[in-house]
């Protein structure tokens, strides 16, 4: 897996996609708010070892929830406003993390 590939630069990227701003341009960058290895690394080993029932990891950012379940699977989310992180907005997109193991 390519350093492209990753699930947080896939999550930099589909936050992008959906704002129409470059990766780079988005402010703050993702590795402001918490780091990206770290989440990648959880990401990866609950896609290859499930965790508990109903554990699972989310967070805001930029507008986005974004949810990682115990498989792996992630979810982002356009929410109507940080403020509001508990209502969906109308966009979401999932990824699998095993599909570019």
């Amino acid at each position: 897996m390519g350093p492209g590939d990753s699930p947080s630069m896939r999550i930099v990227q589909q936050i992008a996609d959906s704002s129409a701003v470059d990766p780079l341009d988005l402010e703050p960058p993702l590795h402001e708010i918490l780091d990206p290895e770290a989440l990648d690394s959880l990401i990866e080993s609950m896609a290859q070892q499930p965790a508990p029932a109903g554990a699972s990891l989310e967070f805001v950012y930029r507008e986005h929830r974004i949810s990682v379940d115990g498989t792996g699977s992630v979810t982002v989310t356009a929410v109507e406003s940080a403020a509001e992180s508990s209502v969906d907005g109308s966009s979401s997109s999932e990824f699998d993390s095993e599909s570019t193991s």
